[in-house]
């Protein structure tokens, strides 16, 4: 994950720029970062030098803009990342640094202490369940029209207002090429309003936006090595 954080503002650097910043304390970010050598065996705990070392990076990068640094889909992350941003946290006041870290209840890794502990540092906004209205309009945005009312309440059946889930219905659908859509498209025809969703609809939704969900990495991941290869202008 750190790598994720810091590539692409070392990238921009250049070479040259690199070198600058990764000295001193900052240098012993470089070997995590696979811009050195791993570091000879010594006496220091090489996780805490690492920890130190980003630390000490990410406040060189500070030194030139304040940052924003953004973490989606936390529960995901490795455990030296969440362990380096604990130890990042108590510093915070010091930096003209803000963290901002989102994490999907309900999924394996969300309710890790460490998370907890990270999270609770700064304070948790627990995110309400999109508004049937909040629904419409998503649906009216993808759709090019007002959506039949029948199928907003469709929508909010199967997804439970969870946003993720009603955005990879929706783009699996935009996909297909679905313009108007259809109740029966959703899964759930067979819903009453304010019933759950048929046992499996949400699954198969997963499932058939899993497809188009590595498409658009993919997409994003060639985006982002043509901006890599980009020079930067100083």
């Amino acid at each position: 994950m750190t790598r994720q954080l810091f590539d692409r503002p070392l990238a921009r650097l250049g070479e040259a720029g690199r070198a600058r910043l990764l000295v001193g304390a900052a240098a012993l970010a470089a070997p995590v970062l696979g811009l050195a050598a791993p570091p000879a065996p010594s006496s220091i705990d090489p996780e805490f030098a690492v920890r130190h070392g980003l630390t000490w990076l990410l406040a060189g990068l500070a030194e030139r803009r304040p940052i924003l640094l953004v973490l989606d889909d936390a529960q995901w992350a490795d455990a030296p990342a969440l362990r380096w941003l604990a130890y990042l946290a108590p510093r915070l006041d010091q930096l003209p640094v803000v963290v901002l870290l989102a994490r999907r209840s309900g999924e394996a890794g969300a309710d890790d202490p460490a998370l907890d502990a990270l999270c609770g540092a700064g304070g948790e906004i627990q995110l309400a369940p999109l508004s049937d209205a909040a629904v419409a309009e998503l649906a009216r945005a993808r759709a090019g029209l007002a959506p039949d009312p029948d199928l907003v309440e469709k929508c909010v059946s199967a997804s439970g207002g969870n946003p993720f889930l009603l955005d990879a219905t929706l783009a699996a659908l935009d996909e297909e090429g679905i313009g108007v859509i259809p109740p029966a498209a959703v899964g759930c025809a067979s819903c009453r309003a304010g019933d759950p969703a048929p046992p499996g609809t949400l699954a198969a939704g997963r499932d058939r936006t899993r497809d188009g969900r590595r498409r658009a990495r993919q997409r994003r991941r060639a985006c982002d090595r043509r901006t890599a290869r980009q020079p930067v202008a100083p």
